[in-house]
């Protein structure tokens, strides 16, 4: 093989090395939205604000500050995730109320935001 042909074919394989990769990191950074990302889009867009409440005998607002309590009940309103009572029964029972306190945190952490921006 001759120079030139060795260059030609250096030079197309490495053109279609990093094309790949190139395609695979576009892969990457689509990421499909989340259970929580497509509940807060849902609230969204019927204009439901309500952020999770726990429905124990205090209410608490998972992942918000309790000094912001208040200013979210008045604000954006609160709707109560079932079983998450300060009754808990099992150690499954426990194990299901700390993945939804842990949902509920994120889906308010995100939701606050838009509940104290929106425009009345």
């Amino acid at each position: 093989m001759n120079t030139s042909n060795f260059k030609t074919v250096s030079l197309s394989c490495l053109f279609l090395s990093l094309s790949a990769c190139n395609s695979a990191v576009m892969k990457e950074d689509v990421k499909p939205k989340s259970a929580i990302d497509e509940e807060v889009e849902k609230a969204l867009s019927q204009s439901d604000y309500r952020l999770y409440a726990t429905s124990g005998r205090r209410i608490v607002y998972p992942g918000i500050v309790s000094e912001k309590f208040n200013k979210v009940m008045e604000q954006c309103g609160r709707k109560f995730m079932a079983d998450t009572g300060d009754v808990i029964r099992s150690e499954q029972q426990k194990m299901d109320r700390k993945q939804k306190l842990a949902y509920m945190a994120l889906f308010n952490k995100r939701m606050i935001v838009n509940c104290f921006n929106k425009i009345d």
